[in-house]
C-alpha cells in the first residue's frame, strides 16, 4: 500500500476513529485503527466492539491500493509534531514508513485480524440533518442516569416518526424533549424508537456538523447513523423507558401554571453569582418569585448568605421554591444568551422550561 494526501485532513479523520477505538481489549488489534486505501480514497475503521465507525476520505493520491493498521497513540504522537502539509504512507508486509520514510520499519499487526466494517444498504430511513442531530444530542445527554442504577435511563431515547425526529432523557429527578423534524423515507410503517447509550453519542456529537444530511436505520439491535460513504454504528440499550409523556404537562394544565418569559444569558449569570454560598449540607437554591422580580437566595453556615434579584413579568402570588442550581444551569448553559425561555410554575410541582425550537426541559424543586 502506497499513498499521499493532505496531512490535516487525514489528521482530522484519523482522530475522530482513534477516539472510537477500544481502550483495552483482550484483541488489542482493536485498540488501533484499520485503514484501506482503493480508487483515490481512503477508508478508516475503528471500533470498540460496542461503537464502530467507518470514515471515508477522498481525494487522495492512491498509488498502490492495500490495507494496514495503524497504531493508534504512535501515530497520534507522529501527526502532532510533523508539519508538512502531506503525509506519504507506505505499508509492506507488516511495517510501515511514514513521511517520506523519516518514521520507518513501524511494526503493525496483520490487517486480516481486524474484519472489515461493512456499510449497511439502507431503502428505508429517517434523515436528519447533521446540526439538527448535534444540536438533539447536545440538549438531551446531560440529563442521563450516570450511576447505571437503572441501565434504561443511562441513555438517550430516540423516536422516529413520520416527520419528527425526537430525544428524550431522564435521571428520575429531570426530565429533557427535544422535537425536531426528519424526512421519511421508504415504507416505515411503525414507530422506530430505540435508547442510544452515551458512547454512541458522545462520538455522534463529535462528528456531527453543518446541513449534511445524516440517514437513520435501527436494525438488529443497533443504531446506524449513515452520510456518504460512511457510517457510525452503536449497540443500543435494553431495557423499558418510563412513559415520558406522562410526565410533561399538557396544554390544559399548563393554562393553570404560572408563565414567566427571560433571556437564557441573564439568569445563568444571575444563578452562577448566587449559588456560591451553597455547602454540601445546604444545596438548595431559594428561587422566590413576587410581583415583577425575581430573588435567589442560598446560604452556607459557613460561606455567609447571597441575595442577588432581577426584574421579571411575574404578576401571580408571591412563590418560593428551592432547586439544585446545577440542574438549572445544565439547562441553560447550552442555549445562546439571547434565547428566551418560557418558564411554567404551579406551587411545588416540576417546573418546565419551554423554547420556542421544541426543547422542554421538567425539573423537580427541592423539598
Amino acid at each position: 500500500m502506497k499513498f499521499t494526501c493532505n496531512k490535516t485532513a487525514f489528521a482530522q479523520t484519523f482522530n475522530v476513529a482513534a477516539a472510537t477505538a477500544a481502550v483495552n481489549d483482550i484483541k488489542n488489534v482493536f485498540q488501533n485503527i484499520k485503514l484501506k486505501a482503493e480508487n483515490g480514497h481512503l477508508i478508516f475503521m475503528a471500533s470498540d466492539l460496542d461503537n464502530s465507525v467507518r470514515l471515508q476520505l477522498d481525494g487522495v493520491n492512491v498509488q498502490e491500493p492495500g490495507s494496514t493498521i495503524l497504531p493508534k497513540d504512535l501515530l497520534k504522537e507522529i501527526l502532532q509534531v510533523c508539519r508538512d502539509n502531506e503525509i506519504l504512507v507506505e505499508s509492506r508486509g507488516n511495517q510501515l514508513s511514514l513521511f517520506d520514510g523519516r518514521y520507518c520499519d513501524i511494526p503493525t499487526i496483520d490487517p486480516d485480524n481486524f474484519p472489515d466494517i461493512e456499510l449497511i444498504e439502507a431503502d428505508e430511513y429517517h434523515e436528519i440533518t447533521a446540526d439538527t442531530l448535534r444540536q438533539l444530542i447536545t440538549r438531551t445527554k446531560y440529563a442521563t442516569e450516570r450511576e447505571n442504577t437503572k441501565y434504561a435511563l443511562s441513555g438517550v431515547l430516540i423516536e422516529m416518526t413520520e416527520g419528527r425526529f425526537a430525544g428524550i432523557s431522564t435521571d428520575s429527578r429531570r426530565m429533557t424533549n427535544q422535537e425536531s423534524t426528519a424526512n421519511q423515507v421508504g415504507n416505515l410503517t411503525t414507530e422506530n424508537e430505540s435508547i442510544v447509550s452515551l458512547g454512541t453519542l458522545d462520538i455522534a456529537e463529535r462528528i456531527f456538523s453543518g446541513e449534511e444530511k445524516i440517514r437513520c436505520v435501527i436494525r438488529e439491535g443497533r443504531i446506524h447513523f449513515l452520510w456518504g460513504n460512511s457510517m457510525l454504528r452503536g449497540r443500543l440499550i435494553q431495557g423499558r423507558f418510563p412513559r415520558w409523556r406522562n410526565m410533561f404537562p399538557t396544554d390544559d394544565k399548563i393554562k393553570d401554571f404560572v408563565h414567566v418569559d427571560f433571556l437564557a444569558g441573564p439568569l445563568t449569570q444571575l444563578i452562577r453569582e448566587a449559588k456560591i454560598p451553597r455547602t454540601v449540607k445546604q444545596p438548595a437554591l431559594l428561587f422566590q418569585f413576587s410581583t415583577g422580580r425575581l430573588v435567589l437566595t442560598a446560604q452556607g453556615s459557613e460561606r455567609g448568605q447571597s441575595l442577588l434579584s432581577m426584574p421579571i413579568n411575574y404578576d401571580a402570588e408571591p412563590l418560593d421554591l428551592k432547586f439544585e442550581p446545577t440542574f438549572i444551569l445544565d439547562f441553560l448553559k447550552i442555549l445562546n444568551p439571547e434565547t428566551q425561555v418560557e418558564l411554567y410554575l404551579n406551587d411545588n410541582s416540576a417546573a418546565l422550561f419551554k423554547t420556542s425550537d421544541g426543547y422542554r426541559y421538567l425539573v423537580m424543586p427541592m423539598s
